[in-house]
């Protein structure tokens, strides 16, 4: 199928139209004047396990969440860029294109102090090697994404998608193509953009070489938010940013 301006996308179907996204959880920053928090129990996106701090009127206002634990841990966070690369990932130096992802992910939030690595599978390994929270990823609307990486790892879907950028806007259904070179599992796809069969992330030239990289559909929840099938690397595709935590 095409997708305007992302070239041809192989042995892909239409895709579907995204779930419907919950709504954001409470933000654990808004204490009333008596020092307590009022959240919700009801709500399903983790939002009641929030910390709550009378001592604190806002007890998680250092996570770029704005959501933690009891023990103060960040609820990390994961969005998807706003910009977009080549399967070359912008690599001026064909051996390290997953530093120049990362670099991307980390360009959104320079000042925060906060580490992004980008969900790619590069030659040293897989995403679990570096994306390793055991706390819930949420976007930057507050939606629990996973309550672990672990668990999306796991199950290969998602509660939600990963459809909001570092901008708090959400990407267009047919346009939030990503790249990945993984399955839902995180395991190697084989597809990354190799330059000749040499270094992966390396290629951004056209595919009458047979190039091509895996990419991900940023609008589901189902293993295809990882997998939907295969991208020119001449062909421009957004990145997932995972915030790095303990």
């Amino acid at each position: 199928m095409s997708i305007a301006g992302c070239g041809r996308l192989l042995g892909l179907d239409e895709p579907s139209s995204p779930e419907p996204p919950i709504e954001p959880g409470i933000d654990a920053s808004t204490v009333d004047s008596s020092g307590s928090t009022d959240i919700d129990s009801s709500t399903n996106d983790g939002s009641a396990d929030d910390a709550t701090s009378p001592a604190d009127a806002n007890p998680c206002g250092q996570c770029l969440s704005k959501h933690c634990e009891a023990d103060g841990g960040c609820h990390p966070l994961v969005f998807v860029t706003s910009g977009t690369t080549r399967g070359n990932l912008g690599n001026q130096a064909p051996s390290d294109g997953y530093a120049k992802g990362r670099a991307l992910c980390n360009s959104y939030f320079a000042d925060s102090g906060a580490h992004f690595d980008p969900w790619i599978h590069y030659p040293f390994g897989a995403p679990a090697n570096t994306i390793k929270s055991t706390r819930p990823y949420r976007r930057v609307d507050g939606v629990v994404v996973t309550t672990s990486i672990a668990s999306a790892l796991s199950t290969g879907v998602l509660e939600n998608p990963i459809d909001v950028m570092e901008n708090g806007a959400k990407l267009p259904v047919d346009g939030g193509v990503v790249w990945t070179g993984t399955t839902a599992s995180g395991a190697s796809t084989g597809l990354h953009c190799a330059a000749n069969g040499g270094s992966v992330w390396a290629d951004g030239q056209n595919a009458e070489g047979g190039n091509y990289g895996t990419v991900g559909l940023a609008s589901v929840t189902s293993s295809q938010w990882a997998n939907r099938g295969e991208l020119e690397c001449n062909q421009q595709a957004h990145l997932y940013c995972f915030e790095s935590q303990p």
